[in-house]
C-alpha cells in the first residue's frame, strides 16, 4: 500500500479525527497535489491528441516526422496512464479528455512541428512549477521521470526542426495561469 492509499483509507475510516492536525494536513496536501496532477493530465491528454491528430492529418507527414510522432504519441499516452493511475490512487478523480481542435497547425509538417515544440517546451515548464508545490514523494516521482522525458521530447522535435536543442542552460517554471492560456486555444468549445 502506498503512503497515498493509506492516508485516503485512514481519512475515509475517520483516522484523521483520530490523527489529528498533521494528519489532516497530508489529506489536504494529496488533495493538492491530486489538482496539481490533474492540471498537468491536461496538459497531457492535448500532447497526445496532438501527436494522435497529426499522424492522420499532417498532409505529406516526413518519414522521421511520422517516426518521432508516433513515439511521442505512445509515450504521451503512457503519462496520460500514470498520472490518471496516481491521482486514482490517492482516491482523486482525474479529469475527462477535452474535445481538441488544433486547426491550421495541422496543415503542413512545419506548422506542426512548431507546435509540437511549443507544447513540448510548455510541458516542461508546466511540470517544472508545478514539482516545488508538491508535499506527496509519490506525485514528485510520477511528476519528476516525466518532466525528462518531456525535456527530452522537446530536444528531439527542436532537432528535427534543425534548432538548438537545448537554447538555455536552465529551464523555466510556468505557473498554472500560463499553461491553461496556452492549452486554452485548442480546446473546442
Amino acid at each position: 500500500m502506498t503512503r497515498a492509499q493509506l492516508l485516503v483509507r485512514a481519512a475515509v475510516s475517520g483516522g484523521v479525527l483520530a490523527a489529528g492536525p498533521l494528519a489532516a494536513r497530508a489529506i489536504a496536501d494529496i488533495k493538492d497535489d491530486a489538482s496539481l496532477a490533474s492540471y498537468l493530465l491536461t496538459m497531457e491528454y492535448v500532447q497526445s491528441g496532438l501527436y494522435r491528430d497529426a499522424l492522420k492529418e499532417v498532409p505529406n507527414l516526413s518519414a522521421d516526422a511520422k517516426r518521432l510522432a508516433s513515439v511521442l504519441r505512445d509515450q504521451e499516452v503512457e503519462h496520460v496512464d500514470a498520472l490518471r493511475a496516481t491521482i486514482e490512487e490517492a482516491g482523486g478523480s482525474p479529469p475527462d479528455r477535452l474535445p481538441l481542435d488544433f486547426g491550421d497547425a495541422l496543415a503542413s509538417e512545419s506548422r506542426f512541428l512548431k507546435l509540437a515544440n511549443t507544447l513540448e517546451d510548455t510541458a516542461v515548464s508546466a511540470y517544472n512549477g508545478a514539482a516545488p508545490r508538491l508535499e506527496s514523494r509519490e506525485f514528485l516521482a510520477v511528476f519528476a521521470s516525466i518532466a525528462q522525458v518531456e525535456a527530452r521530447h522537446s530536444a528531439l522535435v527542436r532537432l528535427l526542426r534543425g534548432k538548438p536543442p537545448a537554447p538555455l542552460a536552465f529551464d523555466k517554471a510556468s505557473n498554472q495561469q500560463a499553461v491553461r492560456t496556452t492549452l486554452r486555444e485548442f480546446e473546442v468549445r
